[in-house]
C-alpha cells in the first residue's frame, strides 16, 4: 500500500490531488436517497473555480470537518474535477500544534515497534494526510482501505 502511495507522489503519471485546509465551501443541502436506495447526504460546492453549484453525494454517515470538529480530515474522488480531494480540519491543525512532534520518536525499529499510524495520527498533519491517502480511489480503486 505505501509503495503505491510513494510511487504516485514521485511518479510521472500525472496523478493529481487537491488538498484543502478547510471544507466550509461544501454547503450541506440535506439528506436524500440515491438511485440504488442508499441513504446519502448532499453537499453543494460553493467554490469559484468552475464547479460552483455542483453537488457531491456522500454516504449518509459522512460529515464535513466544519460539521464534526473532532474529525482530522476526509478524502474522496471528485468525479467533477477527476481529482482526488482531501481536506484537513482546521480544528485538527490546532490540535497538532498542541501535540508532540513525530521527530520526538526515535527512528529505530525498537522505538517504533508496536506503534501504529492510528496511534500517531494526532502528532502531525502528515500522519492524517498519509492516513487519508490509504482511502484514495485514484490509487487503490475498489480495493481502497476504508
Amino acid at each position: 500500500m505505501y509503495s503505491t502511495i510513494l510511487n504516485a507522489l514521485g511518479g510521472s503519471g500525472g496523478w493529481i490531488m487537491t488538498l484543502n485546509c478547510n471544507d466550509e465551501y461544501y454547503k450541506n443541502i440535506g439528506k436524500s436517497v440515491d438511485a440504488n436506495g442508499n441513504a446519502i447526504i448532499k453537499y453543494e460546492d460553493t467554490r469559484e473555480d468552475g464547479i460552483k453549484g455542483e453537488t457531491a453525494e456522500m454516504p449518509a454517515e459522512f460529515s464535513m470537518c466544519y460539521e464534526k470538529t473532532e474529525l482530522n480530515g476526509w478524502s474522496f474522488f471528485n468525479q467533477l474535477t477527476n481529482k482526488q480531494e482531501m481536506a484537513i480540519s482546521p480544528a485538527a491543525l490546532d490540535r497538532y500544534r498542541t501535540k508532540n512532534k513525530l521527530s520526538d520518536i526515535e527512528n529505530t525499529e525498537a522505538a517504533l515497534k508496536g506503534k501504529s499510524l492510528t496511534g500517531l495520527k494526532l502528532r502531525a498533519a502528515a500522519t492524517t494526510i498519509l492516513h487519508e491517502m490509504t482511502h484514495f480511489y485514484s490509487l487503490f480503486g475498489a480495493g481502497k482501505t476504508g
